[in-house]
């Protein structure tokens, strides 16, 4: 099996062609977020930024390359590219996800461990 880019992309489609939609006002304090109108319908091809997990919406009429991350293989998305850019680091979401599990083995049996306490879990927050 071969991964390429195009490997774990998705589909949004938000489908507003029956119902109310969503006016610009209502949403435009959220950044990034897609307001589709009433009678509206929107489709788009989506990917996974592999830094951050945040979606990426594709634009068809974007004129410059989407960021891709040589080490990892991966879309990325603009915020995690000048990132990667200025440090030159490439820190995956599984990497850090590998990193805390390991973090959470070592020092399992240790008193202010989570497992230790339940509440602790919900405390610290």
């Amino acid at each position: 099996m071969k991964l390429t880019l195009a490997a774990g992309s998705g589909y949004l489609e938000i489908d507003h062609r029956n119902s109310p939609g969503l006016s610009p006002a209502d949403v435009a304090h959220v950044p990034g977020m897609v307001a589709v109108g009433e009678g509206q319908h929107f489709e788009r091809d989506v990917q996974q930024c592999s830094h951050c997990q945040r979606t990426i919406v594709l634009n068809p009429g974007r004129v410059r390359d989407r960021a891709v991350c040589f080490k990892c293989h991966h879309y990325i998305c603009d915020d995690c590219e000048a990132i990667r850019v200025k440090s030159g680091a490439c820190v995956p979401m599984k990497q850090v996800f590998d990193e805390v599990a390991t973090h959470l083995e070592r020092f399992r049996g240790f008193e202010d461990h989570p497992d230790a306490d339940p509440v602790i879990l919900l405390t610290d927050r």
